[in-house]
């Protein structure tokens, strides 16, 4: 019978500092990137190409306030909507370098109520079903994701 093989505690020491690594390696590029692509889209140099265009449609509730809607480091502020309908609805002008970007929508109210939002992306729908916005019992909420898709144009 063989004997089982056990990570040393030098390897183990080595995928510890590894991992580390790799995490302030991922905040520093995702941190670039979208310093670059807020950059880019503030500086636009004649002959670049259009930014993309998204519009952030998010369901009116009288419970809950959107702070600010970020997508790929473009901010918009509660002061940067349109109300339509029973809607409200901010529009940014983003690049994306990649096939996905972050999108952040910040938002407090009271604790447990939700709404729902939907995204479009050079009028091009991003989610096939509409997106919770969650407040929690802390009074603050919202939506995170990091690795949103650029739907097929």
């Amino acid at each position: 019978m063989s004997k089982k093989a056990y990570p040393s505690k030098k390897s183990i020491g080595h995928r510890e500092y590894v991992n580390k690594s790799m995490k302030i390696i991922e905040k520093d590029l995702i941190f670039n990137n979208l310093f670059f692509s807020n950059y880019i889209s503030e500086e636009k140099e004649d002959g670049a190409p259009e930014p993309f265009s998204f519009v952030i449609t998010i369901k009116k509730n009288d419970r809950i306030t959107i702070r600010s809607v970020s997508v790929q480091g473009q901010i918009a502020t509660n002061s940067d909507f349109e109300l339509k309908d029973d809607n409200i609805i901010f529009k940014l002008k983003a690049f994306v370098v990649t096939l996905n970007f972050l999108l952040l929508i910040e938002a407090t109210g009271t604790g447990g109520e939700e709404t729902t939002f939907n995204l479009t992306c050079d009028e091009s729908k991003v989610f096939i079903t509409d997106q919770k916005i969650i407040i929690e019992n802390s009074g603050r909420g919202g939506y995170l994701n990091k690795n949103v898709a650029i739907p097929l144009i």
